[in-house]
Formats: C-alpha cells, sequence, structure tokens
C-alpha cells in the first residue's frame, strides 16, 4: 500500500515540488548532481539551494557542516541522490543518517531518489533511506524505478514509496489532476518480469560493469594522465575530470569532434561540473576501447 506508480521519477519531481512547497519556497540539491534535479526546481518557481559535495582525493562527500547551515535556513525540501549520478557515490548508513538526523531538526521534506540501487559494486552496498532512519518516515518520500537497472526508461515506469499516508494520499491526488496516476500497462508488465526473473541477468551485467569501470579508471590513469576519472562505487556512470586541458566550456565540444565521443558535459550539472564530463561506459567493452583510445589520441595530440 505504500507504493504508488507515475510514469518517471522525473515526473515525480516536478509534481513532488508543486505540491509540496510554494512558489519561491527553498529546495536543496548535492551539486554536482543530475541536472533535472536543478529544472524541476526552476521551472516550478522555487529557489534552488546548492550544498556542494567537497572532493577528498578521489573521492566525494557530504560538507554537513554546510548542510546545517543550509537547511537552518528556511529550506522546505531536500533532494537526495543515493545512489549520486554523476559522482557514483555509494553512501554509508551514517552519511544518510546524518542528513536524516538534520531533516528531522528542520522539519525539511526529504525526496531520495534511489533510481541506481542496483547497481552498486563489490566493496559497497546501497542502505534505503527508509530502512537508515525509519524516524523519517512521515517527510520521506522514495523514488526509484527499473528503468536504469533493465533498461527500461522508453516504457515509462516508476514508483514512489510513502510510509506516510497523508504524503501519499497527497501525491496520488496531484497524480489523478494530472492524469498521470495510472500505470503503463506494457511497462508495468516489463517491470514485473524484470524483478521477477531478472536477477540472474543482473547479476552477470554487474560483473560487466565493474569490468568496464575498472578499464576506464585504469585505462585513463596510464594512458591519459591529463585526465583523473572519479571512481565510481556504484553506477554506470564515471564522472571525468578535464580541468588540467584548459579548455573550459570547450571540452565536451572538443572530445566531440576530436575524439568523436559523445559525453554528458557537466556544466549542466552545477557550478562544480565545469570542466568535468559524465561518460556512460554501460556499452559493450570493445566500444569503450576504442572510444578510451581515440580520448588518449586527441589529448596527447592537443598537449604535443
Amino acid at each position: 500500500s505504500w507504493i504508488v506508480h507515475s510514469p518517471t521519477v522525473v515526473t515525480s519531481l516536478n509534481l513532488i515540488v508543486q505540491v509540496f512547497t510554494e512558489p519561491r519556497d527553498k529546495i536543496l540539491i548535492q551539486t554536482p548532481v543530475y541536472h533535472p534535479f536543478h529544472y524541476c526546481v526552476l521551472d516550478n518557481e522555487r529557489e534552488l539551494v546548492f550544498n556542494p559535495l567537497q572532493r577528498q582525493g578521489a573521492q566525494y562527500v557530504m560538507d554537513f557542516d554546510d548542510l546545517d547551515r543550509k537547511l537552518a535556513d528556511k529550506v522546505k525540501m531536500m533532494i537526495l541522490c543515493s545512489p549520486h549520478n554523476p559522482v557514483g557515490r555509494v553512501w554509508l548508513a551514517e552519511e544518510l543518517h546524518r542528513v536524516a538526523e538534520l531533516c528531522l531538526k528542520y522539519n525539511v521534506l526529504l525526496i531520495s531518489d534511489e533510481i541506481h540501487s542496483d547497481l552498486i559494486f563489490s566493496g559497497h552496498r546501497h542502505h534505503v533511506m527508509a530502512a537508515v532512519a525509519p524516524e523519517l518516515e512521515k517527510q520521506l518520500i522514495t523514488l526509484t524505478s527499473p528503468s536504469k537497472t533493465f533498461n527500461l526508461a522508453a516504457l515509462s515506469t516508476s514508483f514512489a514509496v510513502i510510509a506516510d499516508p497523508d504524503l501519499r494520499n497527497r501525491f496520488k491526488n496531484i497524480l489523478k489532476k494530472t492524469h498521470a496516476w495510472a500505470p503503463n500497462i506494457f511497462g508495468l508488465l516489463a517491470a514485473e518480469a524484470a524483478y521477477e526473473f531478472g536477477e540472474p541477468w543482473l547479476e552477470e551485467l554487474l560483473v560487466y560493469l565493474e569490468t568496464n569501470r575498472d578499464l576506464l579508471v585504469d585505462f585513463i590513469s596510464e594512458h591519459i594522465p591529463a585526465l583523473q576519472a572519479i571512481n565510481p562505487e556504484g553506477t554506470y556512470l564515471a564522472w571525468l575530470d578535464g580541468r588540467t586541458l584548459g579548455l573550459g566550456d570547450d571540452l565536451n565540444a572538443f572530445f566531440a569532434a576530436k575524439a568523436k565521443v559523445g559525453f554528458s558535459d557537466g556544466i549542466p550539472f552545477g557550478p562544480e561540473g565545469r570542466g568535468f564530463q559524465r561518460i556512460n561506459f554501460a556499452c559493450p567493452r570493445s566500444r569503450l576501447l576504442q572510444a578510451l583510445r581515440n580520448m588518449e589520441k586527441a589529448v596527447k595530440a592537443r598537449t604535443l
């Protein structure tokens, strides 16, 4: 009874912003982060508040002192990306519990986007926010979908998990008012089949993705030292630091023109994304290796 179907996680985010906040309310996100988080706030005329993640060596961490200050300043909602897209962090239970404590302290509604939660690499474990902090259930909405894990995005099937009856009913009402409440039958059947029969395939996929990840990180470290790949703990996305090339806002165009590879430019992910690129390595290994070799040639030609 806690599960509510919706077309996509991004649809849910927009509707949640509309029903649980008012124009000019403050909504906090942790940049660099999935760019629709920005749009669902700004397009609905709410105020965007940044709690930037901090680089510690080759890893990103949350800045809890800054988070405390920002939430204290009348923030109404926080959108959490867990696991994090694009930096690939799989948050520790201790980190999530601190987020929950601060949301309780300042009465902030927490939206936990856990769409990548099946895609976790060895040595790491996804922690469901609802399980980490059951005391937060009256101000927590969890969003997820089979679309990332099983490549079902085109079937527009996702769901929210909402323990609190009032939050759940208000979300159902906005779905009904916008005619977004009825599940896509084809997508629903595909999701059911994926969850019921897809585990052996997923186990094989995770091995393949982890090998791709290792290839990408090791190749860049050995052959393209002008770049730095942040080693993701989960997802199928890698965050590439290309700031030392000195290309500024032209980095994405450089890789497209000179290496014939198309990445997601870092700029839409927030101010901290300038000079970065997001790479999707969920592809055949031969294609990934060819892309890396193209990148190597392009970067070496520029730095000669």
